[in-house]
């Protein structure tokens, strides 16, 4: 796998845009090093650990589940795959015509809203609120300059494209309006490493994940389920 031209600090967290990460979903707060996770419809994403509840994982999930949640069984790469060839492209989409219609970071936005994950609509708030990583593994976000960038203070740190990484290790993309929803080689999507914006992670360790279903809309962030669960015991 190439290097990239501005290789990231495993673990580290960037929070540029403070107001615009308060009023997200996924929350990166560095000093307590846990991350809020907001519900998108119904669906929620859960990271057990930083509940800190005084019980083991398994038991949890079963009381959810006695709670009336279901588990959420999803598949990125397949999620992905299905909108390549059949979704549109159209620079500036709207979020709500998704996933007929995309650009690059609508398409991102929706993906993540499949599991209970929200994101901003713009590439470079999705940057911000993602947890730097120097290794690609599926469901990552890639970042690099593109079409018309867009920033906060440097323009030559301007982000203007994002993609999904698959299990291959290769990038889901909405490109343009001639190739449409395409899945590219990492060489052939990362050729221009002087392009190169960043690596994201969004999704929770796997052992300290859970995806779930909510019957109603119960809760609004994965915090709010400790203190129903405590409640209940």
């Amino acid at each position: 796998m190439p290097k990239t031209s501005r290789p990231d600090r495993e673990g580290s967290f960037e929070f540029k845009d403070f107001k615009t990460a308060l009023s997200g979903a996924v929350l990166f707060l560095a000093r307590r090093n846990f991350v809020i996770y907001r519900s998108v419809g119904n669906n929620l994403t859960v990271n057990l650990h930083n509940l800190r509840l005084p019980i083991k994982h398994e038991q949890v999930r079963l009381m959810l589940w006695q709670l009336g949640f279901a588990e959420n069984k999803f598949d990125l790469t397949f999620l992905a795959r299905g909108l390549v060839g059949k979704s549109q492209y159209q620079r500036g989409a709207k979020s709500d015509q998704a996933p007929s219609i995309v650009d690059c970071s609508s398409m991102t936005k929706w993906l993540y809203g499949q599991i209970g994950i929200w994101l901003p609509r713009h590439s470079i708030d999705q940057r911000s609120m993602g947890r730097i990583i120097n290794r690609p593994q599926e469901g990552d976000l890639i970042f690099t300059a593109g079409f018309r960038n867009y920033y906060w203070d440097n323009p030559a740190d301007g982000v203007g494209h994002v993609g999904i990484v698959t299990r291959d290790i290769t990038i889901i993309h909405a490109a343009n309006t001639q190739r449409g929803i395409v899945e590219d080689p990492w060489e052939e999507f990362c050729k221009k490493q002087e392009n190169f914006r960043g690596l994201r992670r969004y999704l929770p360790p796997s052992r300290d994940s859970l995806f779930i279903q909510m019957p109603n809309k119960q809760v609004e962030t994965d915090r709010e389920l400790r203190w129903l669960i405590l409640q209940h015991l």
